[in-house]
């Protein structure tokens, strides 16, 4: 058996899942991004459920400077629905992405070094 299944064309379903857009010009220093959403996370008490998350549509189009547009987030789930949120967060109560690649890693993490 692999120690890593693919599998195509699946659909990921998030419940109480926290976003925040990461700018184009931010792409390639998305830790900071990263840092600002886990520090609001931790700030305001709420639990994190799962991995993080980075989410990209690829080029949606190009601005008036002749740069590419892509949308690109971060995301994590949290273990309850936010009452009160904050710009440039966004809450979705649910979400569902088609056509997605999943990666499962089968083997014993602690034998791994």
């Amino acid at each position: 058996m692999p120690k890593i299944e693919f599998r195509e064309n699946k659909v990921l379903k998030l419940t109480n899942v926290l976003s925040r857009k990461v700018p184009e010009k931010e792409l390639l220093n998305q830790d900071k991004q990263i840092t600002m959403l886990m520090n609001w996370i931790k700030a305001k008490g709420y639990q994190t459920i799962g991995p993080l998350i980075m989410y990209s549509t690829g080029i949606t189009g190009v601005d008036s400077e002749g740069q590419p547009i892509i949308d690109s987030r971060v995301m994590i789930q949290l273990n309850t629905s936010i009452v009160r949120l904050e710009l440039p967060y966004r809450f979705d109560k649910e979400i569902r992405i088609p056509d997605c690649l999943l990666a499962r890693f089968n083997d014993n993490f602690a034998m791994v070094v």
